[in-house]
């Protein structure tokens, strides 16, 4: 009985107020006061609580969270436009832990900034639905919309059966639904990308052979022959390995050139270093004699009435040196033919070589060295040769006169100024010379052209009946490349010594010893060269596309907060609001605080969801001053009210009574 009267009384009340001649304090407006008036105040077990009331913080938050927003996808253009983000970089190695952290410091920071962006937006809403004056069934759809994106997608399908607030569950529904794109693309903006990153570096190389003379003075007890006697007894032990040279093992060499080689082995790249290139180029003699001696079973050849040298019964098709003497002078028991099909140095022998009188001519010519300088690209892990500038091989070549006693071009290296001495003393192999076998070997030098130019194929078909000239050039090339490689490479672990040895009974005999071999050959220094080293490296890579879809989501974002945080009602700066949120305290407080509810609302016997909707659609302010719409109703309205329900009419009657 006791709370049905105070209850009456609470409704008498409010029936005088509605008339506007009675004003009648309750214990609500006491404590309200201080309520509404106090942002931080104490409980009653002592700890602070505080309160945001004002709404200027609020908007300014909310304009400053979303602006800041649009300014940074803003600011990522440019970065991708100018690709910063591409100097930040990264060894392979740290490519997957890099890879976390940026997805999770991305994801992180765009997960903490968009739920500061919702609760804002969140607050000014619920606070703007909250002294709104509209139906009591709109403000309950726009605060519930922002349950979730699935919630607001719910409510505008309720809008459906009864439309309250389409335009605010929309807006809401369009709010959630870019956060919820942003939070997919704000982890997408970086990645990862491999790519080779170039380093240029220098690196020390070495360069071509030489000979030891760092005791040289150039006088006449201590000239160039004695480094030049030292050499001949080296080299030939050297040059024993000349067969055994390949692809595999010639770095260093590439053709007829050599190439200055890095000491120490770069990463992956390319490193341009110097090279050398040999020259050989072919002259025919003229006034060409060769004698047959029955003596001695050689031939004396001369040129011009010059003594050349003596020559060996040859087999046909052999490409060889004559003594040590000549001074790169060649003979041919082959056609040597020019690019104009030209011949050049040939002579008639009065007795021809071999025992099978095969060769009854030969061709005479010398040949000289120059040198060229080039380029070459190596490979920085193999330092194999990839690349050279300028290439020297001839397509074409042609035959000219010359005197065999000219002086030679010096290269400013003794050594390779000396090839054709060394060429000359070419160790021999076990191919004899002539058919019988009683002319002498071949020599390794004599091995490579008849093998480069196919002279004695098993198959005759394919055996050539001439040489180019240009092919010749070509090719010796290539072999006094190979010859000064292995020279300047190759150290012989031992050598050789013969000497008479006399016996007791006063006859000598050849005494054949091994000796440690002294080095007079060195490898010059190359100097420095330019490395390009390349390695696979992961940098920053900013996609435009994520960019895209998040400035344009951030533009939303502001555009709808605009209604909260710049269109304001007049009612909001009134007075601070004692709540701003809508949760179940909320809702009784509300409802203690508004009696007149229980009279517009009508009583609703099923509550389902569209019924609570349909009696809700009563226009009223939830916090602040009653709306007109709600003061303004008559006794008729109320009356209809009361009906429905005998508490509402005890209450009706009572208010009567009491006026």
């Amino acid at each position: 009985m006791y709370q049905h009267l105070s209850r009456s009384a609470s409704h008498r009340e409010l029936l005088h107020n509605a008339d506007g001649n009675t004003r009648t304090p309750s214990a609500t407006e006491d404590c309200k006061a201080p309520v509404e008036s106090a942002t931080l105040h104490r409980s009653r077990k002592g700890r602070k609580i505080f309160r945001m009331k004002s709404a200027e913080s609020l908007r300014l938050l909310s304009l400053c969270f979303h602006s800041t927003l649009v300014v940074i996808h803003l600011a990522l253009i440019p970065v991708w436009f100018k690709k910063l983000e591409n100097r930040v970089v990264f060894a392979l190695q740290y490519q997957s832990i890099v890879s976390f952290f940026i997805t999770a410091v991305t994801q992180t920071f765009g997960t903490i900034y968009l739920a500061v962006l919702v609760l804002v937006t969140q607050k000014l809403s619920m606070r703007r639905n909250l002294v709104t004056a509209q139906p009591l069934t709109a403000t309950h759809d726009n605060t519930a919309a922002w349950a979730g994106i699935g919630s607001a997608f719910l409510h505008i399908w309720h809008q459906k059966a009864v439309r309250a607030s389409i335009t605010g569950i929309l807006s809401v529904f369009l709010y959630l639904a870019t956060v919820l794109v942003l939070h997919i693309t704000t982890p997408g903006l970086f990645s990862l990308e491999t790519f080779n990153s170039t380093t240029i570096s220098v690196v020390h190389t070495e360069g071509l052979p030489a000979m030891n003379m760092s005791g040289y003075t150039g006088t006449t007890s201590d000239n160039l022959s004695d480094y030049i006697y030292a050499a001949v007894s080296y080299i030939p032990a050297s040059l024993y390995y000349l067969p055994y040279v390949d692809g595999s093992t010639n770095i260093g060499l590439t053709g007829g050139s050599l190439y200055d080689v890095p000491k120490t082995n770069a990463a992956i790249g390319t490193i341009a270093v110097h090279a050398t290139a040999f020259n050989i180029t072919c002259d025919f003699l003229e006034d060409l004699t060769a004698d047959f001696s029955k003596e001695h079973s050689l031939w004396s050849v001369s040129s011009g009435g010059s003594f050349l040298g003596w020559l060996e019964s040859t087999q046909p098709r052999v490409i060889s040196t004559g003594a040590p003497d000549q001074n790169g002078v060649f003979y041919s028991t082959i056609p040597i033919i020019d690019s104009n099909n030209n011949t050049g140095g040939v002579v008639r022998l009065t007795h021809p070589m071999n025992s099978m009188a095969t060769v009854s001519s030969i061709q005479i010519f010398q040949c000289f060295l120059s040198v060229m300088e080039q380029t070459a690209v190596l490979d920085a892990e193999s330092k194999k040769m990839v690349a050279l500038h300028p290439e020297l091989i001839k397509r074409s070549s042609a035959w000219h006169p010359e005197n065999p006693y000219q002086t030679f071009p010096t290269t400013g290296n003794p050594l390779l100024d000396e090839w054709a001495l060394w060429y000359s003393i070419m160790p021999m192999s076990n191919v004899p010379r002539g058919p019988a076998g009683s002319d002498g070997y071949l020599s390794l030098a004599d091995l490579y052209l008849i093998r480069k130019f196919n002279l004695h194929s098993a198959n005759q078909t394919s055996i050539p009946s001439a040489v180019t000239l240009h092919d010749l050039e070509n090719a010796l090339s290539e072999l006094v490349a190979t010859m000064f490689w292995t020279i300047g490479h190759i150290v012989p672990t031992y050598q050789v010594q013969v000497s008479d040895l006399l016996q007791p009974n006063n006859t000598a005999v050849l005494d054949y010893r091994l000796s440690e071999v002294e080095n007079p050959i060195l490898l010059l220094s190359g100097g420095d060269a330019t490395a390009t080293e390349r390695s696979i490296k992961v940098r920053l890579d900013l996609n435009i596309i994520a960019v895209s879809i998040g400035l344009a989501g951030s533009i939303v974002l502001m555009l709808l907060s605009l209604q909260y945080s710049l269109l304001r009602i007049h009612h909001e700066n009134e007075q601070d609001l004692p709540i701003d949120g809508t949760g179940l305290l909320h809702a009784i407080w509300m409802y203690r605080n508004h009696p007149e509810l229980e009279l517009f609302l009508e009583q609703v016997d099923h509550p389902t969801d569209d019924n609570l909707r349909h009696a809700g659609m009563v226009r009223t302010r939830l916090v602040g001053r009653r709306s007109r719409e709600t003061e303004s109703m008559d006794s008729a309205q109320l009356h209809p009210q009361a009906e429905k329900s005998p508490g509402m009419r005890e209450v009706v009657l009572a208010s009567l009574d009491g006026l």
